[in-house]
């Protein structure tokens, strides 16, 4: 079974790959009553991946713990 954390580094290389795909631009257009918006997909996938990020730093460590004792 997949953890949290193998869940997100799967997700990232989906968005990275999807990015990949995409290209650096293309124009924008609509056709018929389909519109395609290249600029907002991208920064939405650009949103999501450094989310993601954030998630995984937090989910991968490192951690440290500091025990302190009474007496």
């Amino acid at each position: 079974m997949a953890t949290d954390l193998d869940n997100l580094l799967t997700r990232r290389s989906a968005i990275l790959a999807e990015l990949a795909a995409l290209g650096t631009s293309q124009p924008d257009y609509t056709k018929g009553n389909q519109s395609v918006q290249w600029a907002s997909l991208r920064r939405q996938l650009m949103d999501e991946l450094q989310s993601l990020n954030g998630m995984i730093a937090a989910l991968g460590g490192p951690w440290e713990v500091e025990v302190r004792g009474l007496g």
